[in-house]
């Protein structure tokens, strides 16, 4: 895990890059699906202090702990509409927001890596339905499955079962 600052800290865009081509695009700041290629990307580098954003003053004159290092969107730098709008987020932190302060999370592992979107709570939600669902419709067809194939769970699955008369069961009644 990244383990990110759960308090936000002060950051400031450096640099915004636009680039296209594969070559060119080795990462992004933001990218709507996260398995496609990336062919065109935005790429903004930051300033961050560890200083509270709360704490933060206009006036005061920052001393930055890392430079130039990158922005992404949220931990995976990607997200699928309407949770990630990477139009408004170029707007919001490129272009002519540069030198403008905001709040981000960097993490406490990886020092370059810093976000603008952070909740531990949202993650742990995320996860936790990610592992449950697919565990619990398993084990439901498991348990489904299992019950239709299972000749001795009961009276109940006796009437599905197809019952084939014996060699002693009266033929008379039959007409051929």
């Amino acid at each position: 895990m990244a383990q990110y600052e759960p308090e936000p800290v002060t950051c400031v865009a450096t640099q915004h890059v636009y680039a296209e081509g594969l070559r060119n695009c080795t990462w992004s700041s933001c990218r709507e699906g996260c398995t496609g290629q990336i062919t065109r990307c935005h790429q903004i580098f930051v300033n961050y202090s560890k200083t509270p954003f709360r704490h933060f003053k206009p006036n005061f004159d920052i001393e930055w702990d890392i430079s130039n290092t990158r922005l992404l969107i949220n931990a995976e730098g990607c997200g699928y509409p309407p949770t990630v709008n990477c139009s408004l987020f170029t707007q919001q932190y490129g272009y002519q927001s540069t030198g403008t302060p905001f709040p981000c999370y960097y993490s406490r592992v990886y020092p370059d890596t810093v976000v603008t979107r952070y909740s531990w709570d949202e993650t742990l939600r995320q996860l936790i339905l990610s592992i449950a669902i697919p565990n619990l419709l398993f084990a439901t067809s498991i348990a489904i499955l299992s019950y239709w194939y299972c000749p001795g769970c009961g009276r109940t699955c006796n009437k599905y079962m197809h019952h084939f008369p014996n060699e002693d069961d009266d033929d008379e009644d039959d007409v051929y």
